[in-house]
């Protein structure tokens, strides 16, 4: 792929692990900031494919984000033309919402590294096939989606049945943050512990990143560049 829009809704919610990935593939990354609403760029529909990040603000808040029914509709513009889409959490969340699916929104959600099981579609997947799971990867949300209508259920947790979908042949939506890397985990830990007000949860996400960020990066760092494969296959290798 040429040239990739990230759609980035928090400046806590970069593209850690996925950036290098991104900048050794030799791909020009366009990032759009959408943490106060945004205009999408004029030649966003001329983008190879499309990056959604996190972000604090529900998927379905358009009054907060009125950028949000253009991006749906270019999330489907997108789909509908087999060009490649990430979401991740929030983005996940409003890819599921323009393909049909539902955004939940409920108050008490996932912290951490949770472990994420395959469902049936997973052994097929050209993001997921033969990695290995279940394995630990890093949520920090309170919503979440339903997989959308015709769309393909990869994963799940225990407290949370839709964690990755694929929809169309080149469209995926994660709840999880396949893309955190140490200083995103130093930084939310810090930010969580002031939120709930526990600073017990900055050494407890420590620990849990010494056991389990490794195979995370790992995780990540081979979905971008499976989803960066499946790119190349639409743009005859450009």
């Amino acid at each position: 792929m040429r040239r990739v829009l990230v759609f980035q809704h928090s400046n806590e919610s970069p593209l850690g692990v996925m950036a290098p990935v991104l900048a050794e593939a030799g791909v020009a990354v366009e990032v759009v900031h959408g943490e106060h609403g945004c205009t999408l760029p004029d030649d966003a529909a001329d983008a190879c494919g499309m990056i959604l990040l996190g972000g604090v603000m529900s998927a379905n808040d358009d009054a907060t984000c009125p950028h949000f029914p253009d991006l749906l509709a270019l999330i489907r513009d997108f789909t509908a033309t087999a060009k490649p889409v990430l979401g991740l959490c929030l983005g996940g969340q409003l890819v599921a919402r323009a393909l049909g699916g539902t955004v939940v929104e409920q108050a008490k959600g996932e912290y951490g590294f949770i472990p994420l099981h395959g469902r049936d579609g997973v052994d097929h997947d050209p993001l997921l096939a033969g990695l290995d799971l279940p394995a630990h990867i890093m949520q920090w949300h309170n919503d979440h989606f339903t997989v959308p209508p015709a769309a393909t259920h990869l994963l799940e947790s225990e407290s949370c049945p839709a964690q990755a979908f694929r929809a169309g042949r080149r469209t995926w939506g994660f709840q999880c943050h396949f893309e955190v890397d140490e200083p995103i985990v130093d930084r939310w830990s810090k930010l969580r512990a002031d939120m709930v007000e526990d600073p017990g949860v900055i050494a407890e996400t420590r620990a849990a990143a010494d056991r389990h960020l490794a195979q995370a990066k790992f995780f990540g760092r081979a979905i971008t560049e499976r989803w960066l494969d499946v790119g190349r296959s639409t743009t005859g290798g450009k």
